[in-house]
């Protein structure tokens, strides 16, 4: 079974990244389109036979070592069980003094000793290096102790320094080149294979998927493809291409057929599909007795039985699958979730997915989050173990992160907290309108206002609001929480509070306000009535100290607008005027109307209340636009979005 992967300066992944597969069972690879999730199973291709994999990989820093290392333990009864652990890799090293040079090696720890060899690709030939040497050696032992040596136990666990890595790649760098003259040098078919068959062997014990879409990757209606002349070759070709599932039905005794059975009938509710081969060798289905042809089966019930089969199987003990849930109902999704794979405790499977259903508490440890980061003009990417953010009794972290709320924190790149429910529908509806109205005169007068009118700019912030998720954050209290989640998950995160989550507000009588306090009105119209005094509150965690008391110094001076930049340095917001109803209620307080508004707003969460519909709350987005000022606060929240993005404020991926 797979138990660890090391790669560093792979693909697109410019740093060292450590997987740990330690206690076997489901492991998750999430995180946003284009993170190359999916290269790390490109990279353990090859590190298998030239069988597996035709190519090679591209690195980002072409004048640095590249390397990619995965760790075996062999289960008994598969071709090599007489190893305790084996361990693959494949390696470039540019050399100074000639070409590039790729290498493939294969390291076999058995109970007295350890076997080295690896092949080396000059010029697109082969050639094998072979070298024995005695577990004694001092030397050779620290091989393994080198490449996995702080590797973590689990995700939760910390990663490696600079240095550990530095270790590595002069270990590799001796192994492969300072010692050439111990080697005996073979390109002869006998000692060649010698190599690739324990690849080979390695290989039986492993098995990828890949998406493969019956005809073609997408047909639409008017596809030559599916015209009736073509219909009989059609179907026979789909069956053709159940590879899995003619394999499987081909080789009866290379799966367990109960518990198959019993899977695929749980994920399919029980129904009566009954899969055989006919004469031809090819899988052909009945459904109730009638037979179905494969080409019109539910992609769904497809995936549901190779999943079945291979978690069945006997031969395979490491699974990787890419999306292979991607047709599946949700309630097929949660029952492989909950019931399904808790109880897989005999072969480590790898899921690359992008549907948040999948995801659940005990799932959280075992998640790698990727992501896209910046490096110079190139984008690179990055990986961070879930399981370190939700350490155990912190913040009860994996029950929060697998909820409906937040699990698609775990999927995106730009994340903004907002404090209750009505902040979360007006905070949607304001991008939805941006997004769908960028056109409007109300969209086009507001960012007017906000962007200076710069249509770079315009165009910048309507690709970020596109990237960008809201979240709520069930009360104010939560927001050291999930700045804290959000900066480990390596997340852009901003947050939109009311007034009182900074400062404590409190009715007074006009000449008892003390000389440090800050005199403010509510409502223009009842100055001598309705006066607050703001205390400054700050708590520790929401900004560094240096702010905080900066913060308060600005407030105490009534310098609103520095107190909010303070803030805004940290990626906060706060509604100036109070809560959202109160911002609304700004908005309309100099017309002639505003008696009445105010009467509607002033009711608490008023978004909230039976008769208000989506459209009552776009229309009052789109009346805000009309009626809002530079200084107001919903003007101020889009520019705060949009410098904030733009100069990568908040708790983001940089820190």
């Amino acid at each position: 079974m797979l138990r660890a992967v090391r790669l560093n300066n792979f693909v697109k992944f410019r740093n060292d990244c450590m997987f740990s597969f330690r206690e076997g069972g489901a492991y998750f690879f999430v995180g946003e389109n284009g993170s190359e999730k999916s290269s790390v199973l490109e990279g353990i291709r090859r590190c298998l036979s030239r069988d597996a994999n035709t190519s090679f990989s591209g690195f980002p820093d072409e004048s640095k070592p590249s390397y990619i290392i995965c760790e075996y333990e062999m289960p008994d009864g598969c071709l090599l069980s007489d190893c305790k652990k084996v361990f693959t890799s494949f390696l470039y090293i540019p050399d100074t003094t000639s070409t590039y040079k790729y290498a493939k090696n294969v390291l076999l720890v058995k109970k007295d000793e350890v076997f080295i060899e690896f092949i080396e690709r000059e010029n697109d030939a082969y050639l094998m290096k072979h070298r024995t040497c005695s577990f004694q050696d001092e030397e050779e032992q620290n091989i393994r102790k080198e490449i996995f040596k702080y590797l973590p136990l689990c995700t939760k666990d910390s990663d490696s320094s600079d240095n550990n890595i530095t270790t590595l790649l002069a270990f590799l760098k001796k192994l492969l080149y300072a010692r050439r003259e111990d080697t005996v040098a073979s390109e002869t078919a006998d000692k060649h294979s010698e190599v690739e068959n324990v690849l080979s062997s390695l290989e039986n014990s492993l098995v990828f998927t890949f998406g493969q879409r019956s005809l073609g990757p997408l047909l639409w209606s008017k596809s030559k493809l599916i015209a009736i002349p073509k219909r009989d070759k059609n179907y026979r070709t789909a069956r053709g291409k159940c590879e899995i599932i003619n394999y499987f039905l081909s080789n009866s005794n290379s799966y367990d057929t109960q518990k198959e059975d019993k899977i695929f009938r749980l994920l399919t509710n029980q129904a009566n599909y009954v899969f055989y081969l006919k004469k031809d060798g090819l899988v052909s289905v009945k459904l109730d007795g009638d037979g179905v042809e494969v080409l019109k089966l539910s992609e769904g019930i497809l995936e549901a039985k190779y999943l079945s089969l291979l978690l069945a199987c006997k031969e395979h003990f490491t699974i990787l699958l890419q999306e292979p849930d991607r047709g599946m109902h949700p309630q097929m999704i949660k029952l492989i979730r909950d019931i399904v794979l808790p109880e897989v405790k005999d072969k480590t499977i790898i899921i690359v997915f992008h549907n948040p259903i999948i995801i659940s508490s005990w799932c959280i440890p075992r998640t790698y989050k990727f992501y896209k980061d910046r490096d110079g003009d190139k984008l690179i990417s990055k990986m961070v173990a879930v399981g370190r953010v939700a350490k155990e009794g912190k913040y009860k972290i994996p029950r929060l992160l697998a909820s409906e709320d937040y699990v698609c924190m775990l999927f995106a790149r730009n994340v903004i907290f907002v404090e209750g429910q009505s902040d979360f529908f007006f905070v949607k509806a304001i991008i939805e309108h941006i997004m769908t109205q960028p056109n409007d005169k109300s969209t086009q007068r507001v960012l007017n206002l906000a962007l200076s009118g710069e249509t770079k700019n315009t165009q910048q912030f309507l690709t970020f609001l596109a990237s960008l998720h809201v979240v709520k954050l069930s009360g104010e209290k939560n927001k050291h929480k999930w700045k804290y989640v959000s900066r480990e998950l390596r997340l852009s995160g901003w947050f939109l509070l009311d007034r009182d989550a900074v400062v404590q507000v409190q009715t007074v009588d006009t000449c008892n306000l003390a000389a440090d306090t800050i005199a403010w009105t509510k409502n223009s119209k009842e100055t001598s009535l309705s006066t607050f005094m703001f205390q400054p509150k700050m708590e520790d965690g929401l900004v560094s100290q240096d702010l905080k008391s900066r913060y308060v110094d600005f407030v105490k001076k009534n310098k609103w607008l520095e107190a909010r930049q303070c803030l805004e340095e940290e990626g906060v917001f706060v509604w100036r005027s109070g809560d959202l109803e109160d911002v609304f209620i700004d908005i309309v307080k100099n017309f002639e109307w505003a008696d009445e508004t105010t009467k509607i707003w002033s009711s608490n969460q008023t978004f909230l209340d039976d008769n208000v519909s989506d459209e009552n709350i776009r229309e009052s987005t789109v009346s805000a636009f009309n009626l809002c000022g530079k200084d107001s606060d919903i003007t101020q929240f889009i520019l705060f979005l949009e410098r904030t993005q733009r100069v990568g404020l908040g708790s983001n991926i940089q820190k």
